[in-house]
């Protein structure tokens, strides 16, 4: 993905464009839009003609989103964990709540 690559090194991120970054991370533009409006993901910035731009740091965030799916955390969950790190909430909690889920996943795993 080009256009979300660091610039020489410095750090300086570009934005992408929803179709871009749908098609880099092999999801369809739909669920882009689908975890900004359930809040999984902040509203991105807007180019002058109206489209989406997406920062390496909510690519970034949607990434995490598809992998905790398909660890078996339902959305809301995954949305729980989001808020936790938004609002500075120590790795012990963040942990703690993947533990609980790791627990249940086994458990469950155990019985069938």
């Amino acid at each position: 993905m080009s256009s979300l690559t660091k610039v020489g090194g410095i750090g300086v991120t570009l934005k992408a464009r929803a179709g871009e970054v749908a098609k880099e991370l092999g999801i369809g533009v739909q669920t882009l839009h689908f975890y900004e409006r359930e809040g999984l993901i902040p509203p991105p910035a807007r180019s002058d003609s109206g489209y989406r731009l997406y920062s390496r740091e909510l690519v970034d965030r949607v990434v995490f989103i598809r992998k905790a799916q398909a660890l078996g955390l339902p959305l809301q969950e995954i949305k729980d964990v989001l808020t936790l790190v938004e609002h500075g909430a120590c790795r012990a909690a963040v942990s703690g709540k993947a533990s609980s889920k790791s627990s249940r996943i086994s458990m469950s795993g155990s019985l069938s």
